[in-house]
Parts: structure tokens; C-alpha cells; sequence
């Protein structure tokens, strides 16, 4: 005689049971990476790393600790990912002995007067992929709350929480850049010629252009570093062609240039020998 099963009816559970296991759990859900922080947060934190550590790299902990973010904390690798977004750290490294560096745009953003600055902020508030999307979509036309949650939301499938909290970073850093419609998204030159360098050959090994252009002669024709809006040069004219000089540095920078130039002389400077000149002795 076969046994009799019985199933209980949710009805009929205790109160107290634990839920009846499903046959498939839901996927938790996870968001599109954007920065947790916005631009104003972001520079106020590299001035406190330049504070701290200049232009050296240093291990990512240290640099966690040093904009006052303990390391037990998770917003420390969301923080750290954040000014990598925006292109203001650059990192070395991988796993536990990842570095991290300030980038040539962050540098340039700490000196007051750099050329072209606020074109350069703008350049970094949209560097983050969502920021350059959404503004894409609604920066020149503006865009309420409503709009951007739909789009984030039921597009980009953002959770709730995440929507918002973008939401806001996102127009405290399109304020804080200053970005007006007709401002658009673009490659900047520097990006531009990046990809135009990394050429990979047949067997997978890049190619880096000549130093300098090659005419249709074969000849290489001399020519000054790409200047971009972000780096601007001073070309000093010497007698074998133009020295370019990055306009923008520091006190502490143009100092170091000196000394290394003075340390390098024997190098930079070519040695001339000057021909004899044989002399007659004519006595009187």
C-alpha cells in the first residue's frame, strides 16, 4: 500500500515556518556603474591628495586614509573609482599593491590659472560614461527629475536608490562645471590622438608612430608636441628649432626644471671644440 503525501496549502503553514524554498531565486539587482561622488566632492579630494602626497603614487589605502575615508569603509574603492571615472587618478598596479597617482587634468585643475581651465572642468564632468549619456540626451534641451528617473530607470535599469542618488550627483556636477546647452560631447584631441596610436600589427604587437612625420620623401619633418585644451606649450626658439615648455606649472615645478636642466647640462649641452689657430713667433 503506497503512502499518502500531504502537501500544506500556504494557508496552512505555521506562522512561525521559514518561507517554502523557490525553485529559482531572484538575481539581486544591480545597478550601471556611475560615479558616487560628484565634481565638486571630486576636486575637493584631490586638493586634499595633492596635500598629502603631490604627484607621487601611492598605495590606494594610504590615499583612502588621507582624504579622511576609513579603510574599513566600503565608500573607500566607490570614492576611489569615482576620480578614476572622471579621469582625475591614475592607478598602477593591481590587487593589494594598486596604486594611485593625480592625473595631468587634476593637476592643471588645482592651478588656478591654467589656461583654458573651465573648459577643462567641463571636459571632466562629462568624462564618467553616464554623465556624457545623459547629457547627450538632455543637456541641450534640460531635463526634469521625472525624465531622467524614467530614462535611468525603465532604460538603463537602474534600481530606485541608485536613480536618485545619480540624479543628484549628476546636476551638482553639471552646476558646478558651469555646462550651458551648446556645450557638447566630444573627444578631446588628446583622446583622439591616443587612438590613433595604438595600431596594433598583424601580430598583435602595437606600433608607435615616428617621432617625427615622414614626407613623401622619406625625410622626417620636426615638429612640436599635439597641444590639446587640457596642455598648452611655450615654444622657446633656439637655434636647432623650438623648445617646448608646458605653460601652467607651479613654482616647485619651474624650480625642478632648472635644477634638472643644470643637472642635465652636460648632456643637453653639445660640447664645441674650437680649431686651433696656429700662431708664428716673430722676433723683433
Amino acid at each position: 500500500m503506497g503512502r499518502i503525501k500531504f502537501i500544506l496549502m500556504p494557508e496552512d503553514r505555521p506562522k512561525n515556518a521559514p518561507p517554502a524554498p523557490t525553485a529559482e531565486k531572484k538575481a539581486r539587482e544591480r545597478s550601471p556603474n556611475y560615479p558616487a561622488i560628484g565634481l565638486r566632492k571630486a576636486m575637493d579630494l584631490i586638493k586634499t591628495f595633492w596635500e598629502h602626497d603631490k604627484r607621487q603614487s601611492v598605495m590606494v589605502a594610504r590615499a583612502t586614509a588621507n582624504m579622511g575615508i576609513s579603510p574599513k569603509s566600503s565608500s573607500g574603492p566607490l570614492t576611489i573609482s569615482a576620480l578614476i571615472k572622471y579621469g582625475l587618478l591614475e592607478t598602477e598596479g593591481t590587487g593589494d599593491i594598486r596604486k594611485v597617482k593625480l592625473s595631468e587634468p587634476a593637476i592643471n585643475l588645482l592651478n588656478p590659472s591654467f589656461p583654458d581651465r573651465e573648459e577643462l572642468l567641463k571636459q571632466v564632468a562629462l568624462a564618467p560614461a553616464i554623465h556624457a549619456k545623459l547629457w547627450e540626451k538632455f543637456g541641450s534641451d534640460g531635463a526634469s527629475d521625472g525624465a531622467i528617473h524614467d530614462f535611468l530607470v525603465f532604460e538603463l535599469h537602474f534600481t530606485e536608490q541608485a536613480g536618485k542618488a545619480l540624479i543628484e550627483e549628476y546636476f551638482d556636477t553639471i552646476g558646478f562645471a558651469k555646462l550651458i546647452a551648446g556645450d557638447s560631447v566630444k573627444a578631446t584631441e588628446e583622446d583622439e590622438s591616443k587612438s590613433e596610436r595604438v595600431e596594433k600589427s598583424p601580430t598583435g604587437v602595437q606600433k608607435q608612430p615616428p617621432a617625427h612625420p615622414v614626407t613623401p620623401s622619406g625625410k622626417q619633418t620636426p615638429t612640436g608636441p599635439q597641444m590639446t585644451a587640457a596642455l598648452r606649450y611655450l615654444p622657446i626658439p633656439l637655434d636647432i628649432g623650438d623648445a617646448p615648455i608646458p605653460v601652467g606649472m607651479s613654482e616647485d615645478d619651474f624650480q625642478l626644471l632648472l635644477d634638472t636642466l643644470n643637472l642635465w647640462k652636460k648632456k643637453i649641452v653639445r660640447t664645441v671644440v674650437k680649431p686651433e689657430i696656429e700662431t708664428e713667433n716673430f722676433d723683433e
